[in-house]
């Protein structure tokens, strides 16, 4: 299959959800982001605790969320 075939059907699907389901995936995706951000920032900062691993979290999506 062509990417861009592949691309129609994912929207396809996306179209037949319910709002509820594509929610679920929303909330999915976001719980995603913010474990991949936990995870990065402790490779880089292991030595800090978990409330500044948090601090550290919040400020990065603070700087790309207007």
């Amino acid at each position: 299959m062509e990417p861009e075939e592949g691309a129609r059907q994912q929207i396809e699907l996306y179209r037949r959800m319910s709002g509820e389901e594509k929610l679920g995936i929303t909330f999915s995706l976001w719980e995603m982001t913010l474990s991949l951000l936990r995870v990065s920032e402790r490779a880089m900062h292991p030595e800090l605790d978990s409330e500044a691993i948090e601090r550290r979290v919040r400020k990065r999506i603070a700087s790309i969320i207007p």
